[in-house]
This record gives C-alpha cells, sequence and structure tokens, in this order.
C-alpha cells in the first residue's frame, strides 16, 4: 500500500463516519479538525483506521503526538506518515 492508497482509506473513513464530507476535497492538509470532526468521530475514526490498517496501528497514540505539537493539526498526512511508518513502507 502507497501514500495515494492510504490517504485515499483514510478519506473513505472519514466519509463513512462523516457522511457530509461527500465531494469535499480531503487531502493531505486536511485536518479533522478543521473537516468539522468532534472528539466523538474522533473515536471511530481510530477504531475503522486501526481496522483497517491492523491493530499495530495506535491511534491513540497518534492523537497524543498530534497535541503535544506547538500547532496540533491532526492532518490527514500525518496520519497517513504513522500508518506507511507503523507498515513499515514510509514514503
Amino acid at each position: 500500500m502507497d501514500q495515494r492508497e492510504v490517504e485515499k482509506k483514510i478519506a473513505e473513513i472519514l466519509i463513512a463516519v462523516e457522511p457530509k464530507l461527500e465531494g469535499q476535497e480531503i487531502g493531505p492538509e486536511s485536518t479533522l479538525s478543521g473537516l468539522g470532526l468532534d472528539s466523538l468521530k474522533l473515536v471511530e475514526i481510530g477504531v475503522r483506521v486501526e481496522d483497517a490498517f491492523g491493530e499495530e496501528i495506535v491511534f491513540d497514540d497518534w492523537l497524543e503526538e498530534e497535541q503535544e505539537k506547538a500547532e496540533a493539526g491532526f492532518s490527514v498526512g500525518s496520519l497517513t506518515k504513522l500508518i506507511l511508518d507503523t507498515l513499515g513502507r514510509s514514503t
């Protein structure tokens, strides 16, 4: 699975969790908060990400790391990097 495939799958997950995102451009720079996803939606996204990419993807750890950043972005690009790095297929 390459970067584009991971980004596409993340977009599919986000749309499944929040159908109003259908038709919106969701790319690496998109942030989960910018897409209007609240903390309850983040829990569901986390479960779906772990189901889609394997339990070795620890979504909660990613959330914590993102919160520690000066500007917590929770971007699709950052999540993609986590997944690729965890799966050993870093770009």
